[in-house]
């Protein structure tokens, strides 16, 4: 019988509570049969784990917990971006409006970083909620 292979929810030493969580909230994707968010999830563990442009962005939120959600609110206000017409290049990976639904491409687009600071600054303005 062989196991599946998951990639390891322990924390590295070196590494952030955040990149835990993203993997934790990664397999959770990948059980419930969301392959795209499971992607863009772990090229965000990945990101964040080597200080890239998307964990450099949540910078204040490496410390957070589960309950935080983070990486959840993240994407659920980068979506709201694309299915706002907001980011078009965004929009051309996420298969929710029609996109390729290439993740890789879609966490390394150059509109990731303009699209969360979007969603961050209407959090904060929300009380911590992405959306009104």
């Amino acid at each position: 019988m062989s196991r599946a292979r998951y990639p390891a929810t322990v924390r590295r030493v070196s590494e952030p509570a955040l990149v835990e969580i993203i993997r934790i909230y990664q397999l959770a994707c990948e059980g419930m049969g969301s392959p795209f968010y499971a992607a863009f999830l772990e090229r965000m563990g990945e990101d964040v784990a080597a200080g890239g442009p998307i964990g450099r962005f949540l910078s204040e939120q490496l410390e957070s917990t589960y309950e935080d959600a983070v990486p959840l609110r993240f994407l659920g206000g980068v979506h709201r971006l694309v299915l706002a017409g907001s980011a078009p290049d965004l929009a051309a990976r996420f298969p929710s409006v029609g996109g390729d639904g290439d993740a890789a491409a879609a966490a390394c687009v150059h509109h990731v970083n303009q699209a969360a600071r979007t969603v961050f600054e209407a959090m904060a303005q929300n009380g911590g909620e992405a959306g009104t």
